[in-house]
Order: C-alpha cells, then structure tokens, then sequence
C-alpha cells in the first residue's frame, strides 16, 4: 500500500532520544477504536537518536509492514523532520504526535465522522490535556465545547494557535518553515486558503512533555537576524497572503499576528538593535478593539503596540 490517499489518516511522531514513553504514544494510535490497519499509518521521523529509539521503532515497522514506515535523518531541526514526514504520508488527513504524548480510544473514529459529514472542512481541532504534573485542561479549550464546523470569516475567535491537536487534509506540497513556532503560520495559511474550521470536541489530545505557557518567559533571547527572518517569513508572509485571497487582513489572521507579536514583544535581549519599524508594518494590519481587547498580549504590550502603530 503506497499510494496517495490509501490511508484515513498519517500520523506523524518526530522522534530524538525518545524511548521513554514512545510506546504508550504509538499503541495509543494502534488501539484506537478505527481500524487501525485498514485506516491509519504511522510516520516515526527520527532525528539521529542515541538510544533505542530506532530499535523501538523497528520493531513497529516488524509487526505492522503496511502501517508503519520510519524514517531516520541526520541531526536536523523538528520543522524539517515534520515536513519531512509530511512527504512520507499517504493519509487523507495529517496529524502531528509528540512521543510521550497520546490520544484518547475514541479519537480518530470521532474525526472521521466529522469528516464524512463535512467534506468542506480541511482543517480539524480537538482538546489538549496535559497530565505531566496532574490533569490539567489546555487554556483554548473553553472554545471546543462542541462539535461544530466553523467559518472563520464569521466567528474568527475560535481561531487556533498551536499544533498540537490539529488535523489537516493532505492536499498540498506546503512545508514548514524552519524557524520556531513556523507551525501556526503552516495553519494559518492553510485555513486563509479554506476558513472553514473543523471542531471535534469529543477525541483528546494527552500531552506530556511541553508546559502551557500563555505569554512567554520575560527573560526570551534571540538574536537580530533571526528576529527578522521570522517577521520576514511568517508574519508578513500571512499578511500578503491575506491580502492576495480577502483584499484585507481577516480578523482570524489579525489574532495570528497577535499571538506571533506577543513573543516578538517579550524579546529582552539581541546581538544588535532591532528595527522596530518592521513591527509597525504588522501591527498596521491588526484593527485597534482587536488589538486592545485580545486575551493574548498583556497590558504594557497593548499600549506599546498602539503607540508603535501610531
């Protein structure tokens, strides 16, 4: 089976000195509730690991040939190893899985229904809950009470701002770009494209091994160039995507902006000075009860953004 689109679904894990916990990761995909030989199959992208991670991984590939492929690199970047992935899968729809983390039984059975009842929807959410320190429920979630498709044009604040917990259709040849955080522009480009997002509030994301963190740390570094290669290729990148697809910036995007500037804000230290101008060009594009009102940046952040597009 190696044709497109032979599989529901392609579930990418991204793999690096991962043998703790990838088991639980990869029979959480195996049990689920669908099928799983005849509808999923599993991308494990491993970056050179050291431990036995690969052996694991082999062992997969062993028992389940026509479900499991792996794919070993040289040490390179998460982004590449996705992307990656991403030209490896031939599922309908593609879903990112940290190692450690899982889904819940029903998961993918409950996607799927979704889908067969909304063939307009190219892009699907569902909640995140992280257990590392105890239950704890993803701050976004309060916007994932039901199962619902929604047009972004109409109601933009249900908006998405990770990865985790996304499913999108294998319709493009995009890739991410390699720079942090590049996975919510890879998202917003893809729902400019089709605005119609995909609610399934009753699978679940598990995560374990990443801390909820709704503004950044104060003491965040980077250096200049990198600063402006993200702005560059992210940030004015969905801009002029907009503008080419709406002849504006929808407000769905405006809070992509939003939730990129409140890292770009929290910068405290460069190897040079930052031409702040180049923020003034995004923040121009965000309208001003959007940029007073949002629940992304806190409140010195909104006067400066203000005053910085005025």
């Amino acid at each position: 089976r190696d044709f497109m689109n032979d599989f529901n679904f392609s579930i990418i894990i991204p793999t690096y000195n991962s043998e703790l916990g990838l088991k639980e990761t990869i029979n959480s995909i195996i049990s689920q509730t669908l099928n799983f030989k005849d509808n999923i199959e599993v991308v494990i992208v491993d970056r050179d690991s050291e431990d036995r991670t690969e052996e694991i991984c082999r062992q997969y590939q062993q028992d389940y040939p026509d479900n499991v492929k792996f794919i070993q690199l040289d040490s390179t970047s998460l982004e590449k190893s996705k992307d990656e992935g991403i030209k490896h899968s031939s599922g309908k729809f593609i879903s990112f899985l940290e190692p450690h983390d899982h889904y819940s039984k029903n998961t993918l059975l409950d996607i799927s229904s979704f889908i067969n009842k909304n063939d307009d929807v190219n892009l699907i959410i569902i909640p995140i809950i992280y257990f590392k320190n105890g239950r704890k429920v993803h701050y976004l979630n309060k916007k994932l009470k039901k199962t619902i498709p929604i047009d972004l044009l109409k109601q933009p604040e249900y908006c998405q701002f990770i990865g985790l917990s996304t499913f999108f259709k294998n319709d493009s040849n995009k890739q991410i770009n390699d720079i942090p955080h590049a996975d919510i522009t890879f998202f917003s480009e893809k729902l400019i494209d089709n605005p119609n997002l995909g609610v399934c509030s009753t699978g679940t994301y598990y995560s374990n091994n990443i801390d909820e963190k709704i503004y950044p740390k104060s003491s965040l570094k980077i250096d200049a160039e990198y600063y402006e290669k993200f702005i560059a290729q992210n940030l004015n990148y969905l801009i002029e995507k907009s503008l080419d697809k709406f002849n504006n910036v929808p407000e769905f995007i405006q809070l992509s902006l939003i939730n990129h500037l409140r890292w770009l804000l929290s910068v405290r230290e460069t190897s040079e000075n930052i031409d702040l101008t180049k923020l003034h060009d995004i923040i121009k594009n965000i309208n001003d009860k959007l940029l007073l009102t949002n629940n992304l940046l806190v409140h010195e952040h909104k006067i400066f953004s203000c005053l910085l597009k005025y």
